[in-house]
Parts: structure tokens; sequence; C-alpha cells
């Protein structure tokens, strides 16, 4: 056999064990829409119970125990009637909406200075609209795109998904 095809037979060994891996998963469910957004062992999840209603918890997902309903993280395990809240963030938004923050404090912040260092009799509106309007801008998009926050029985519904071939005995 060539390196190539060695190569092959090894990727394919790999891939189809990381798949056969992941075939238990917990799934949120969003009413009258068919995406769902699945979670995989390994991956974190940021969530609120009743236990403790008022504070978000993000954990790792360690184990997802189908005939208990529940999930197994670091610190001890956990049953999906428990979970009150998930709350997923969106990266690329917080993101631009940082960067666009940073640049409209810096623009501010440098057009001041250079106005103040030539003698001119202070910031013209161009200078104010162009610094603020970027602060707000980045302002509004890691409010309102940063992140999403799923009620759990109200607006979708958390489950335990299992895709496993079992053998019957």
């Amino acid at each position: 056999m060539t390196i190539s095809k060695w190569l092959l037979l090894l990727t394919v060994l790999i891939l189809s064990s990381i798949s056969a891996s992941s075939q238990v998963f917990l799934q949120i469910e969003i009413f009258n829409q068919p995406k769902t957004i699945k979670y995989h062992q390994g991956m974190s999840i940021t969530y609120q119970d009743t236990d403790y209603p008022d504070e978000w918890q993000s954990q790792v997902i360690r184990s997802v125990m189908v005939d208990e309903n529940m999930i197994l993280f670091d610190n001890g395990f956990l049953s999906l009637d428990k979970i009150t809240k998930v709350k997923r963030t969106n990266a690329a938004a917080k993101y631009g909406g940082k960067t666009l923050m940073t640049f409209g404090a810096a623009y501010l912040l440098f057009g001041t200075i250079i106005e103040l260092a030539t003698d001119n009799e202070g910031l013209n509106a161009t200078n104010v609209s162009v610094g603020t309007g970027a602060l707000a801008t980045g302002y509004l998009l890691n409010r309102t795109f940063g992140k999403k926050i799923y009620w759990m029985g109200k607006t979708s519904r958390l489950r335990i998904v299992d895709l496993r071939f079992s053998v019957p005995e």
C-alpha cells in the first residue's frame, strides 16, 4: 500500500471514532422552529437552575446519561428538570461590538488631543458624531446580538437525544 492509502485509512478510522462518541447529546428545541441547538460531550453550557435561580453557571459537559435524564459535570450531576434557562453567546457580535466601542473611544480621545494641540476652539460636530456613533453602535450590537437566553418550558425545551444503535438482548 502506498502512503496516501494508509493516510486515507487512518483518517477514516479517526473520523469514524469521533462521530461515534457524540451520538448522545443534549438538545434545545425552540418551539415552532425546526432548527435545534446541540450540546455534545466536552462542550460548555451556561445555565440557571432551580437551586440557584439568580446565578448563571457555566460548566463543561462530561457525560450525558440517557436513562437517568441527567448531565454529568466536573462537580456533580444535574437533572434536566432543574434547568430553567440556557444562555448562548454570539462571539462575533461581542467581538464586533467591543471593536466598535474601542474605535469610538479612541477616535474621541485622539480627536480631542489633536484639537487641543492645534489650538482650535474645540471638537467639531463631525468628530463627535463619528466617535459617539461608533460607541453607540458597538454598545447596541453587544446588547442586542451578543447573547440569547432560552427559557425552558416557555419558549424552548431541553432534552437528551440518543442516536446509538442498541442491540436487543
